[in-house]
């Protein structure tokens, strides 16, 4: 029998999952999705899973379950990030979320959940010296540099597109002052970082906000994987969109094809943390990635046997 996984992110923002088989020693991919329930709002600012996010995870999570068991047998692989990571009352959630899935959730640490970053997006390296991946949360931002193939070193940085709208973004659309604010303290987060003095060749960028970004820049008006996957998007391309984005409310950024429902506040703040991400990196460009921590769970599954 075929074996088959489902590997299910349960992030600050979003909840996504991915099933997958292995055939001939290749991941095939059977079906994908999510949903935006907002598990980390207001975690940056309480510490605590608030109930009514809670609610909305578990209640989706419920459906999925359903959903999975359609493909018969299969071995199910959850991860928790950054919301679930700080949140000082995460136990009951994480409690009742193993009870739904019929597993145990593991909690990645920062290390983990770069890692396995790099491990679902290493098909868009380039033949450079050094790459640098971000992976740009909900709630943290993780950066992972590759030399050789090899990771060299990783950082979890406490800067993602959610704790940013909820700190620095209080007018719609946002006044210049607020974003000047948001522009300095992403400069000072990154700055805090080994990007000084690790200047990478090639950057690529992983999860919502830049598939959205690549969304966006395609003209998408229904998301496709395939046109989004190794999509370059250029530091001038980058800056056009922001001022779009920036410029209007988010019920008009509805509008906009590419942007999802739940993501027309949030993109604004991914948006300009990865602009200033990329000008630290002097990076001209980024390669968009739509694998990531999904594919790298499916990979570590199958690898490990563990099913």
């Amino acid at each position: 029998m075929t074996k088959k996984n489902c590997s299910i992110d349960i992030g600050t923002n979003s909840v996504r999952f991915l099933v997958t088989e292995l055939k001939n020693d290749r991941l095939i991919i059977l079906d994908k999705g999510g949903r935006i329930t907002r598990l980390g709002e207001g975690v940056s600012g309480t510490g605590n899973l608030i109930p009514d996010a809670s609610k909305r995870t578990l209640e989706y999570l419920r459906s999925l379950r359903n959903h999975i068991l359609k493909f018969g047998e299969i071995h199910i692989t959850v991860a928790a990030t950054e919301a679930v990571r700080i949140a000082k009352n995460a136990s009951p959630f994480l409690d009742e979320t193993g009870k739904i899935l019929e597993t145990t959730p593991k909690i990645l640490s920062a290390a983990e959940e770069a890692y396995l970053s790099f491990l679902g997006a290493s098909d868009c390296m380039e033949k450079s010296d050094k790459t640098l991946f971000f992976d740009l949360g909900g709630g943290s931002t993780e950066l992972i540099g590759v030399s050789a193939g090899t990771v060299k070193w990783n950082k979890s940085l406490k800067i993602g597109s959610v704790t940013a709208f909820e700190d620095f973004l209080k007018s719609d659309p946002p006044s210049p002052n607020e974003m000047n604010a948001l522009k300095k303290h992403s400069i000072k987060v990154f700055k805090s970082s080994l990007l000084k003095s690790w200047q990478p060749d090639s950057v690529i960028g992983i999860a919502g906000t830049v598939t959205t970004l690549a969304a966006i820049s395609l003209g998408l008006k229904q998301y496709n994987s395939d046109k989004v996957h190794k999509h370059v998007i250029t530091i001038t391309e980058l800056k056009s969109i922001f001022e779009r984005l920036s410029g209007i409310t988010a019920n008009e950024r509805r509008n906009i094809p590419g942007v999802p429902p739940g993501r027309e506040d949030i993109i604004v703040t991914g948006c300009l943390i990865t602009l200033e991400l990329l000008k630290l990196s002097n990076a001209k460009k980024f390669i968009v990635s739509d694998r990531g921590l999904l594919y790298g769970l499916a990979k570590e599954a199958f690898s490990s046997n563990s099913f």
